[in-house]
This record gives C-alpha cells, sequence and structure tokens, in this order.
C-alpha cells in the first residue's frame, strides 16, 4: 500500500509534532535544584554548574522561582546590585539576564574569606 505524498508529509508532521511535545514535558518535569547551598561552597558550585545547565535547556522563565530565590540569597551576601536587579526583572532581555545570573553565580561562588582577629588589629 503507498501513501499518498501529501498524506504522508501530514503524517511526518503530526509525528514531529507529538515527539516535540514529548521532549518539552519531559523537560520541563526535571526538577529544578530545590533548596541552594551555602555560597562560598563546593557544594554552591555544583548547584550552580547544575542550575546553568537547567537554564540553558530551558530559559529563565521556566526557573522564576529558584531566580528569585538566588536573587534574594545575592542581596544578602552583597552580590551586584545592578546584576541582581537586572536578574530579577523579568522584562529584561533574555541575554541581560543570563549574563547577570552569570555574574550573580561567580559572586556568589567565590569562597568566603574567613574572619579572624588578626585582621582586625590596624
Amino acid at each position: 500500500m503507498t501513501l499518498h505524498p501529501i498524506l504522508t508529509m501530514q503524517l511526518a508532521d503530526d509525528r514531529r509534532a507529538a515527539l516535540t511535545a514529548a521532549a518539552g514535558r519531559r523537560r520541563r518535569a526535571e526538577p529544578a535544584p530545590a533548596s541552594i547551598p551555602s555560597p562560598g561552597t563546593a557544594a554552591f558550585a555544583a548547584w550552580a554548574a547544575a542550575f546553568g545547565d537547567l537554564v540553558a535547556d530551558r530559559g529563565l522563565d521556566d526557573l522564576e522561582r529558584q531566580v528569585g530565590t538566588l536573587c534574594r540569597i545575592a542581596r544578602r551576601h552583597g552580590a551586584s546590585t545592578t546584576a541582581t536587579a537586572i536578574l530579577a526583572d523579568r522584562q529584561q532581555p533574555d541575554v541581560a539576564r543570563h549574563r547577570a545570573l552569570g555574574l550573580v553565580l561567580v559572586a556568589l561562588a567565590a569562597p568566603v574569606p574567613m574572619h579572624s582577629a588578626a585582621t582586625d588589629v590596624a
């Protein structure tokens, strides 16, 4: 049995649409990293790498809850206020938000200096 060429093309388009939709459902089903580890730790660096992969796959719009939490942490830890504001602003272009995310993650991944009494001597 030979199918008409137009019917074959329509079936192929339908199959491609079904596969694309299934891939999108699988991608959305991936859990985003739930809790953000303490900045400046190896666990945070690992989380930041995993979060960056998720952002590359899904975009920032799908991860707004985690972005909001990350912005609050960044503000508490003194990361760049400009980068944090751009990252938090959903009206900013994606490219600006991605760059701001990179700046925030780098600032938070830096090891936290240990405070010692010797540094207080002037």
